[in-house]
């Protein structure tokens, strides 16, 4: 009768030594914890274009910092990347919407360096407001766009609840039930 699985083995020795040691199995899950935290900021680095050691230190902060994430740190850990992606994501977007300035400035349908220049702002756009958007909301709201590559927080507000509205009407959806959610968005925010 020995045990199969080496895994299981390992785990029983632990909770064996656990029941034994109860500070060493305290050192293991606070060790497991923090391995958790390192993978989360190295995955987190790559998406927001800092260093692990940024979002850690952010984090900490964080936590520090704000009530409801005290003791805490995956969700500080979470706050962390989420502003910090979204802060690449509104420099990005500047650095784009300069690049392609002339090209937006004098919108051409028929020109193919429209719609590329149309596509780049698209997918930083979905970096910073978290949803896809189509052509139209680029072309409809390039302004607005525009005031929040510069920091207008109003107009990140005005995006998001556009964004969200431009989302449910290319689901792809019929125009009655489209029209009913994007009514629904419209109350909510209200």
């Amino acid at each position: 009768m020995g045990f199969v699985n080496a895994k299981a083995y390992l785990e029983a020795i632990d909770k064996a030594i656990a029941s034994y040691d109860p500070e060493l199995a305290l050192a293991k899950r606070a060790k497991k914890e923090q391995e958790e935290l390192d993978a989360l900021y190295e995955k987190g680095s790559e998406q927001a274009g800092v260093s692990a050691k940024a979002l850690e230190n952010y984090s900490k902060a964080l936590e520090k910092n704000i009530g409801s994430l005290k003791n805490n740190k995956k969700a500080a850990a979470a706050c962390a990347i989420a502003n910090a992606t979204f802060a690449e994501g509104v420099e990005k977007l500047g650095e784009v919407l300069d690049k392609n300035s002339s090209i937006l400035t004098n919108w051409n349908e028929a020109s193919l360096d429209t719609y590329e220049a149309v596509a780049e702002v698209q997918e930083v756009l979905e970096k910073v407001l978290g949803v896809e958007v189509s052509y139209d909301y680029v072309k409809k709201y390039l302004a607005d766009i525009r005031e929040l590559a510069n920091g207008d927080t109003e107009a990140l507000e005005q995006l998001r609840i556009e964004a969200a509205k431009d989302y449910v009407l290319n689901l792809g959806i019929d125009e009655n039930s489209a029209s009913a959610v994007t009514s629904v968005i419209d109350e909510l925010v209200a």
